[in-house]
């Protein structure tokens, strides 16, 4: 659910973001709101982590700490980008990939996973 709340969020923030992302390294204001919004999406990675681990289906090869440094990279606004600018991702597909992505990394039985994400 997180993943496809933050995935469907992005294109809405992403003018921002990018304004924000380019002008970080100038702009003490700038760098300031982007570490204080990636802080917040990190406590979101991190809650969906934490309940992965609580209930017991955190994949044994993870700990915590390093499944939300994963699961916070793999859903930055860059990766986004990328996905959907540069190689043609619709913002579905995205989702979706992101989703089969992260549950086939971090959850120890993830079950039906869907084959394809179109």
């Amino acid at each position: 659910m997180y993943i496809e709340c933050w995935g469907n969020y992005i294109p809405d923030i992403y003018g921002v973001a990018k304004a924000l992302l380019l002008a970080q390294d100038t702009d003490d204001a700038a760098a300031a709101a982007w570490k204080d919004r990636m802080l917040a999406m990190r406590d979101g990675c991190r809650a969906a982590i934490d309940a992965l681990h609580s209930d017991g289906t955190l994949a044994q090869e993870w700990k915590p700490q390093k499944a939300t440094d994963a699961l916070w990279t793999m859903l930055s606004v860059q990766n986004w980008e990328n996905l959907t600018s540069e190689c043609g991702w619709s913002n579905r597909q995205y989702v979706n990939g992101m989703k089969i992505l992260a549950k086939r990394t971090f959850v120890e039985d993830p079950g039906q996973v869907p084959n394809r994400f179109s």
